[in-house]
């Protein structure tokens, strides 16, 4: 009764703990998602800005201009590479932890193995007990009749 109410438990843990891994790396895509759009949509309207100007302004500027843009850009992804990063480092924290409670969910059921063992073990020698209280009752009962 008990590891059957243990099972369950174990079963309702992983089950919660999958949910918040799903929404953790959904919620994980959305926000580089985000942070990938955001670069191109600078990116693009940078250049957007600067293309009417193209015609009146000197190559030098325009150059200038294309150069600012690609900083930006390139900025906003390095951005983007620190938020991997960070997201990266959560999760090995995150599998650490469930490693740990992996670790102590084996543990668990180690002890309730040895305990199943220990039960087993006993009924065992009770039952050796009843036979063998049974065999001196019948050699008891022979030497008497």
């Amino acid at each position: 009764m008990r590891s059957a109410k243990r099972a369950a438990r174990v079963r309702e843990v992983q089950e919660r703990l999958l949910q918040v891994r799903v929404s953790e790396l959904e919620e994980a895509a959305r926000r580089r998602d985000a942070v990938h759009q955001a670069r191109d949509a600078w990116s693009g309207r940078l250049m957007e800005a600067a293309a009417p100007r193209q015609a009146s302004i000197s190559s030098a500027e325009w150059t200038l201009w294309q150069h600012w843009a690609a900083f930006v850009a390139g900025r906003v992804a390095e951005l983007g590479n620190q938020l991997d990063a960070a997201e990266r480092k959560v999760e090995q924290c995150r599998e650490a932890t469930l490693d740990q409670w992996k670790w102590a969910k084996t543990w668990g059921m180690l002890e309730e193995r040895a305990a199943e063992e220990e039960r087993h073990c006993r009924e065992r020698r009770e039952e050796k007990d009843r036979e063998e209280a049974f065999l001196l009752r019948l050699a008891g009962e022979s030497r008497e009749g």
